[in-house]
């Protein structure tokens, strides 16, 4: 199915796009559809691989944190509060 797209063109454009396009002999839509779909393709490949390194990037980080969170000294501070009602005895062993 075919749809019918109006554009503006700068009228250099234009008159070169003309000239091409006779000396060739294949239609100016032609050219143009095939200028279209060429960039159409190139720019979904790098969509695709804009999306996978994405996605790459977000494993690898989550990865980076966990054995962070693993290698990373735990510490355990002291609170006096926290000793209350604990009560040490001086034993001779």
């Amino acid at each position: 199915m075919s749809v019918l797209m109006n554009f503006k063109m700068s009228e250099h454009n234009k008159t070169l796009l003309d000239h091409i396009a006779a000396s060739k002999h294949i239609t100016k839509t032609s050219i143009l559809n095939n200028l279209l779909e060429t960039y159409l393709r190139t720019e979904l490949d790098a969509l695709k691989q804009d999306k996978e390194f994405a996605e790459r990037l977000v494993i690898a980080s989550n990865r980076y944190k966990h054995i962070k969170q693993k290698l990373e000294p735990r510490s355990n501070p002291i609170n006096s509060e926290d000793l209350t009602g604990f009560m040490v005895t001086n034993r001779d062993w």
